[in-house]
């Protein structure tokens, strides 16, 4: 038996104008899919839009090889930029291939706290160093020579490893302690003649820092460390940043109160390192013999990287 449900006559009516309209909804539906394909089929080569607008000349042909020939040369140039190191070398290197290098460094000192105004009489000088490591037998150390730094030193001047440093007065000339070729870190102190603390507090009310007028970096502009050796050589690694490596003045005052007093090399310090070379202080068979000359090396260790795109699209390096 077949059953019949009757529509309403509002509900025939949709109905009757749906199908009317299907014929055309379906070229409706067609019509974005036909367009995308007349668009991708139209699409060009991103590679060669323009190819016949700019000159041949403009165009390279690459191609992939698995060996490279290349020309080796050694070439040499000590005007590099160090400032701000926080770790700055003092002391000699003697390299069978490169010579001798030698280390020194500048740096400014700064303040720890106000000076108290005393009026005093100095005790004692010391200077702690915070080494982190010794290179070399120091069996047989040299003197360590402290210079003022005769010019104003400027954070935002670019100063480089070979500078010729402007020197004042050669405030101290101390023996430096015996330490044993280590990695570990350690503080030695040094003793400094009082005449040291006594050039220093010449004025004493120059003695603050300020950050809108002149203070005591314009007084007292900074030291130079050199440390030349006639005997065996060797370089300590010193760190400038971790406060340890200061100066500590111990005096009495007026009322004959003992106190002390620091003068702090860190990270707000302008600072550089400086390094000379002695090339010819190599082994005669090891060292290099051409350099900044248009001989080529027969062997150099180079670390390359070289990055590759693949047809599938993916990169590799």
């Amino acid at each position: 038996m077949n059953s019949m449900i009757r529509l309403s006559d509002k509900t025939g009516r949709i109905t009757a104008f749906l199908r009317s309209k299907r014929k055309k909804l379906k070229h409706l539906l067609a019509l974005p899919l036909l367009l995308s394909f007349i668009i991708i089929s139209c699409e060009e080569d991103p590679a060669i839009i323009g190819e016949g607008i700019l000159p041949g000349s403009d165009f390279y042909n690459i191609a992939a090889v698995d060996t490279l020939d290349v020309d080796l040369y050694t070439l040499y140039d000590d005007k590099a930029t160090s400032m701000f190191t926080s770790m700055s070398y003092l002391g000699s290197n003697l390299d069978p291939y490169f010579g001798l290098t030698r280390a020194n460094f500048v740096s400014q000192l700064w303040l720890s706290g106000p000076w108290p105004g005393d009026d005093v009489r100095i005790d004692s000088v010391k200077m702690g160093m915070a080494v982190t490591k010794v290179t070399g037998d120091m069996s047989m150390p040299g003197e360590l020579k402290i210079y003022e730094v005769d010019e104003m030193m400027y954070p935002d001047f670019v100063y480089h490893t070979n500078r010729e440093v402007p020197l004042g007065e050669m405030l101290a000339s101390v023996q430096m302690p015996v330490l044993p070729e280590s990695d570990e870190d350690t503080i030695i102190d040094i003793t400094l003649p009082n005449l040291f603390a006594e050039y220093i507090l010449r004025d004493p009310a120059s003695i603050y820092l300020r950050s809108d007028t002149v203070d005591f970096r314009n007084y007292f502009n900074g030291l130079y460390f050199d440390y030349p050796q006639t005997g065996n050589k060797h370089m300590l690694d010193i760190n400038l940043v971790s406060g340890a490596t200061s100066i500590i003045i111990f005096y009495t005052n007026t009322d004959s109160i003992s106190r002390n007093y620091q003068f702090l090399m860190n990270d707000k310090c302008v600072r550089y390192n400086r390094y000379e070379h002695d090339f010819e202080m190599a082994d005669p068979d090891k060292k290099i013999k051409y350099i900044n000359e248009p001989v080529r090396d027969t062997l150099a260790y180079v670390a390359v990287q070289v990055r590759g795109i693949y047809p599938s699209g993916n990169t590799r390096t």
